[in-house]
């Protein structure tokens, strides 16, 4: 195998690729930073390959799932360029993915969200001091959101709400609908779990809950006001009524 530098036919006539050949196609060679951040200026006719499958290959699925934006089970070129857009945004420099590895030092991302979730990743695990996050502390997910009160999920167990009346209702609609699992292992609730609640609620009580627009303007279900009696000075000035629609 031979490597060649030579000027491809590209967006950016500045950027110089080396090629390799191999099996009689000269190929691309993808060895810096400034390589993975010009791909979007290499003519096409010069990629490899066009479509790749998302599995049944060497690389991390979850990765690979995560570019296919499409979910269609390939990745093609504007994926790919997708993603260098979103890595040259997420890091100081680009040439920290052409080094490998399964850690990435805290100064070497350039994103401050990511930055900041990556430093409570750390604090969360117990390595406050730690100057780079490894790809097995960004894995123990179900540690790390177990002590998270709010953990994006869309899903609220009992303990992370606010007062005892509203943890009592939560954990009273798991008790009666179950719930989905949360990051962190916990039942909980979430909008479909509310929705099926309210439309339970509406089922059981829609006597009552047709009747509540009618009460409201119903004469007869209203409280009137009497007279207070001389001989009764201390019985109630109000009384109720039924009615067919009370």
């Amino acid at each position: 195998m031979n490597d060649t530098t030579k000027k491809a036919p590209a967006a950016n006539p500045g950027h110089s690729w080396r090629f390799f050949r191999a099996g009689g196609v000269d190929q691309v060679l993808i060895r810096s930073g400034a390589d993975i951040e010009n791909l979007g200026n290499l003519d096409l006719k010069l990629w490899f390959a066009l479509s790749m499958p998302t599995s049944g290959i060497e690389f991390d699925r979850a990765t690979l799932a995560m570019i296919d934006t499409d979910n269609d089970g390939h990745i093609r070129p504007p994926e790919i360029i997708a993603a260098v857009r979103w890595a040259k945004g997420a890091f100081v420099s680009l040439n920290d993915l052409a080094k490998g590895g399964d850690t990435v030092a805290l100064a070497a991302i350039g994103d401050e969200v990511i930055r900041k979730s990556a430093q409570h990743i750390l604090d969360t695990l117990g390595k406050p001091d730690a100057t780079a996050i490894s790809l097995a502390d960004v894995c123990q997910m179900e540690k790390v959101f177990a002590q998270t009160r709010f953990n994006g999920d869309g899903i609220v167990p009992p303990q992370s709400a606010d007062d005892e009346e509203t943890r009592q209702a939560i954990a009273d609609i798991i008790s009666a609908l179950g719930g989905p699992l949360d990051r962190s292992g916990a039942t909980g609730v979430d909008a479909a779990t509310l929705d099926a609640c309210s439309r339970r609620r509406r089922i059981t009580a829609s006597g009552a809950a047709d009747r509540q627009p009618i009460r409201r303007f119903c004469p007869a279900a209203r409280p009137r006001r009497m007279r207070r009696r001389q001989s009764q000075p201390f019985r109630s000035r109000w009384t109720t009524t039924s009615c067919a629609c009370a």
